[in-house]
């Protein structure tokens, strides 16, 4: 998809349109691009209509108004899509939950769909945009282990779909050990694993002449009688042509329920850990005036509430309240 985007390379940005929860149509030379993350990036044939427009869509239109698209290219193997423009880049990651990044020429993340943080990793305005570490092979050989062949295969940048695929090719049970396939298999997978991704090319498979699935190899899954297959002039086209039919996704009530809860949790986990981090610093504060501390606290248990302005004279005093016997003073 990256190769077949740079035929936008050169054009300039217009602007970018809302046109569902995670979907946007941008528009760069006379060419309309829909980025719905994380499941699709594509030239659109179909044109669908803005919805509500929001601060990030108006963020972004301003931002990358009117500069020149210099390069499209995939970050390393993963699923990432970079637009590098004259002055930012825009970064489509198209995995998880989908996310949108505009960064600087530095790097710095200036705008972003969603917020996010990891261990390794974190997504917010003035960060350092900084991709996952991945650890794809890239090669059968380098996968295989004790586990199931369709696990191994999974660490191959392809996806499961293409993984199936050469193990069905190859007439390899999928649960079958990595470590016990015999040196034909192994030697077949890797033929397999060439010709898909060497010879790869957009196809649009239907059941019944309604689109189902799209690919990017012939699948066996879809060699049926139910099912036809159709070589797509791009795969912009083959998509276009499956999300313009596609199905309504029905909602997983229990889900959503559970993804609310999830996303309130992991909230009220960062208050807290700044409620955390704030209470250390006053304790590390309090730790290295202890002997101040002590000293004042010692003067005003001998004065008491009504003489302690007099015995705490030498300390800057910002308020007394003798009613909760309560005494202020700044260090």
């Amino acid at each position: 998809m990256a190769r077949e985007l740079a035929q936008l390379e050169g054009k300039h940005f217009s602007k970018v349109y809302r046109i569902g929860e995670r979907a946007f149509r941008m528009k760069i030379g006379d060419a309309q691009v829909i980025a719905q993350v994380p499941d699709r990036i594509s030239i659109a044939k179909y044109i669908p209509k803005a919805g509500e427009q929001d601060g990030f869509v108006q963020n972004a239109s301003r931002i990358l108004d009117n500069q020149r698209l210099l390069e499209v290219r995939q970050l390393g193997k993963d699923r990432i899509i970079a637009f590098e423009f004259d002055k930012n880049t825009v970064y489509f990651e198209l995995f998880a939950k989908g996310n949108i990044v505009v960064a600087d020429k530095d790097g710095k993340i200036a705008l972003a769909l969603k917020e996010e943080k990891w261990k390794d990793r974190e997504i917010g305005r003035g960060r350092q945009y900084k991709a996952p570490p991945n650890s794809f092979c890239n090669s059968v050989d380098e996968t295989l282990s004790e586990k199931y062949a369709i696990v191994c295969l999974l660490r191959l940048p392809l996806g499961k779909d293409y993984a199936k695929e050469m193990l069905q090719r190859c007439s390899i049970d999928e649960r079958k050990a990595g470590n016990a396939l015999s040196m034909p298999e192994v030697e077949c997978l890797g033929k397999e694993h060439s010709e898909i991704t060497e010879n790869a090319k957009p196809f649009l498979f239907l059941e019944k002449g309604k689109p189902v699935d799209y690919g990017l190899a012939g699948l066996k899954k879809y060699a049926g009688a139910d099912f036809d297959v159709k070589e797509t002039a791009s795969l912009s086209e083959a998509m276009e042509e499956y999300y313009a039919n596609a199905p309504e996704k029905k909602k997983n009530e229990k889900m959503e329920k559970l993804e609310r809860r999830l996303e309130e949790q992991i909230s009220t986990l960062e208050a807290l850990r700044q409620k955390e981090k704030e209470a250390k610093e006053k304790g590390d504060y309090i730790y290295a005036n202890y002997q101040k501390v002590e000293e004042i606290l010692e003067k005003a248990k001998k004065s008491g509430i009504n003489d302690v302005e007099k015995a705490l004279r030498d300390y800057s005093i910002v308020g007394v309240d003798r009613k909760k016997k309560e005494v202020e003073i700044e260090l």
